[in-house]
C-alpha cells in the first residue's frame, strides 16, 4: 500500500528552503508538523492536505517569493496533489486519473495547476501556468513536455501521457525518478532556456520618452548586447503562431515587459519569468518602437482578453497606442472558442469582453497605412488581414456595424 506521507517534505528540509520567507512559510511548516503527527487517520490526513494546499497557494499567488522559494512553494503544491492521489490509490475508491488531467475539473486540478483556468473568472491580476506546461516548470531540465514526444518500446508517446501512466501506476516515486527507472527518461530533448534575473535585462523593454513628448509618453526600447538602447522592432523576430514580424512577450506581476523571438521547446512565454506569475501575455508586433498589434495568445498562460486589457492599462500610459490593433480570442472553461474579436486598443480598453469591433473599412485603411509606413510591413499587414477576415467573418461572434455605419456585414 502507498505510504501515506512519503511523497510531502520532512519539516526540516521545509523550513531550509523558505528561511527568511516568514509568516506565509511559518503556516505551511505548522500544517506539516500536525500531518506527519496523523499516524493512519487518513481522513485527518486529507483535511491537512486541503489547508496546506490552501497556505502554498497563498504563498505563490503573493508575489513576494524569490525564485527559489517559489519553486518550493510550488514543489510542495505538486507534492500535495500526489500524495492525496496516493492515498486514493490505497483506498482504491475514485479514479485516480480524474484528479490530474480533467481540465473543467478545477477543484481536483487545484493543487497541481493553482486553479489557473477557473481563477481567470474571478481574478485577473496573475495568472498561472497552463496544465499542459507545468510539468515544463517544475522538471530540473525543464523540458517542453507539451511539445515532446519520447519513444518507449519503439513506440511513440505524448510527453503528457508519460505522465499520465505515472499517475495510473502503483509508484510513489517523484515523476522524475519514475521517468528514470521506468526507461522515459533517455532521450536527448533540450530544455526550455529559464532566464536569471541577471539575465532578463537584454529582453527588457525601456519606453524611452521622446524630448517633444510633454505626456512623458515615449517609444519601446530594447538593449543591445552592448548595453546600449535601440528601438525595438519585432521585423527580424518570429512567432510559431504568427511568424515573421512578431514576437511573443510577457507582462510581470510588477508591470515590467520582456519580449522575443517564440522558439518551440527552447524560448517560451515561461522563459523570461522562469515559469512563474505574470500580468499578462501574448504576441505582438512593434516597428521602431512603435506597436502595430497586440494578442494575448499564449498557451503556457492562457492568457484571456481581460489580461490583455491590463496590459494595454499599462501601455497606455507609457506609450502611443492610437494606430494599435488587438486580436481577441474567448473561450469558455472546457477550452471552446465562443467568440473573437478585431478591434482598436482604445476599445478594448473599455471593454474587452465585447469591444467594438473594426469595421472592414477601418481594416483595410488601418493595414495600408501599416504599409505605407515602410515596405517591408507588407507581411505583417497580411497577416493581420488574416486575423481581421477570420473575426469579421465568424460564426461564433456576430460582426455588428457601429452604430450610425451604413456598411453592410460581410458575407459568411
Amino acid at each position: 500500500m502507498p505510504d501515506l506521507s512519503s511523497l510531502m517534505p520532512k519539516t526540516t528540509e521545509w523550513v531550509q528552503q523558505t528561511a527568511g520567507v516568514g509568516r506565509l512559510a511559518d503556516a505551511v511548516t505548522l500544517l506539516l508538523l500536525n500531518y506527519h503527527a496523523c499516524n493512519d487517520d487518513v481522513a485527518q490526513r486529507i483535511t491537512f492536505l486541503d489547508q496546506i494546499e490552501k497556505a502554498t497557494e497563498e504563498g505563490i499567488m503573493s508575489g513576494l517569493l524569490s525564485e527559489p522559494q517559489f519553486m518550493a512553494f510550488k514543489a510542495i503544491s505538486v507534492a500535495v496533489g500526489k500524495q492525496r492521489t496516493c492515498i486514493k490509490k490505497a483506498g482504491g475508491s475514485v479514479s485516480k486519473l480524474r484528479a490530474f488531467v480533467r481540465p473543467a475539473d478545477h477543484k481536483q486540478l487545484k493543487p497541481l495547476l493553482g486553479d489557473a483556468e477557473a481563477r481567470a473568472t474571478t481574478s485577473f491580476q496573475t495568472k498561472l501556468i497552463d496544465q499542459r506546461y507545468w510539468l515544463e516548470v517544475m522538471d530540473p531540465r525543464h523540458r517542453s513536455w507539451g511539445h515532446i514526444e519520447l519513444k518507449h518500446n519503439k513506440v511513440k508517446i505524448g510527453g503528457m501521457d508519460v505522465f499520465n501512466r505515472w499517475v495510473d501506476s502503483t509508484s510513489t516515486e517523484s515523476f522524475w525518478d519514475w521517468c528514470t527507472h521506468n526507461g522515459y527518461d533517455g532521450h536527448d530533448e533540450g530544455g526550455v532556456q529559464y532566464l536569471a534575473p541577471k539575465e532578463r535585462w537584454r529582453y527588457w523593454i525601456v519606453f524611452k520618452p521622446a524630448d517633444d513628448a510633454p505626456t512623458g509618453r515615449g517609444l519601446l526600447h530594447r538593449h543591445t548586447d552592448g548595453r546600449r538602447l535601440e528601438l525595438f522592432d519585432t521585423r527580424a523576430l518570429s512567432t510559431d503562431n504568427c511568424g515573421d514580424g512578431f514576437a511573443v512577450f510577457v507582462t510581470s506581476p510588477m508591470g515590467a515587459f520582456y519580449s522575443n523571438s517564440h522558439e518551440v521547446s527552447k524560448f517560451h512565454h515561461s522563459t523570461f519569468l522562469s515559469g512563474q506569475q505574470v500580468l499578462a501575455a501574448g504576441e505582438w508586433a512593434v516597428f521602431n518602437g512603435q506597436i502595430l498589434f497586440l494578442s494575448h495568445k499564449t498557451g503556457h498562460y492562457k492568457a484571456g482578453p481581460a489580461h490583455l486589457r491590463q496590459a494595454i492599462l499599462l501601455l497606455n500610459e507609457r506609450t502611443d497606442l492610437s494606430k494599435t490593433i488587438c486580436k481577441l480570442d474567448h473561450f469558455d472553461e472546457k477550452g471552446n472558442q465562443i467568440g473573437r474579436a478585431f478591434a482598436w486598443a482604445k476599445d478594448v480598453l473599455q471593454d474587452a469582453m465585447k469591444p467594438r469591433p473594426l469595421t472592414m473599412r477601418e481594416a483595410g485603411q488601418a493595414l495600408r497605412d501599416i504599409v505605407k509606413m515602410d515596405a517591408s510591413l507588407e507581411p505583417i499587414a497580411r497577416k493581420l488581414f488574416e486575423f481581421g477576415k477570420e473575426a469579421m467573418t465568424s460564426k461564433i461572434m456576430a460582426w455588428t456595424p457601429p452604430a450610425g455605419s451604413n456598411e453592410e456585414p460581410p458575407p459568411t
